[in-house]
């Protein structure tokens, strides 16, 4: 683990995680244990081959849909990164990979030119 992204808190279950990654955007998701002793124990779920670089940002599905990290039900999410790359995630207890969808094609860069002829309003 190279960074924390983020945490996420499942009420149903009172269970806590810190979502971790990597550099080359391998996240997971590891327990917190707040009772005694107080530790980061070894990820629930590892979710990869989504990003190529650091992922900036998570956003966990309802609990409805996420259902328990710790219990392999389905993870889901979508997550978003340094390649550019916005990825949903989705998991259940027969895959042994986390697939994700990632948004290459939606990712587009402006033209040079596009720039040159904007319209500018305040003038």
């Amino acid at each position: 683990v190279d960074y924390f992204v983020d945490c996420h808190y499942n009420g149903a279950d009172d269970k806590l995680w810190v979502i971790g990654g990597t550099n080359d955007g391998t996240l997971g998701y590891f327990p917190v244990n707040y009772k005694n002793p107080k530790a980061i124990c070894s990820p629930d779920a590892v979710l990869e081959g989504g990003h190529s670089a650091v992922v900036r940002t998570i956003l966990p599905s309802s609990a409805v849909h996420m259902g328990s990290v710790g219990s392999f039900g389905s993870i889901f999410g979508w997550t978003g990164g340094e390649d550019g790359r916005l990825c949903c995630w989705l998991s259940d207890e027969s895959a042994q990979i986390n697939p994700s969808w990632i948004s290459n094609s939606l990712v587009m860069k402006s033209s040079t030119n596009q720039k040159r002829h904007r319209h500018h309003p305040y003038h």
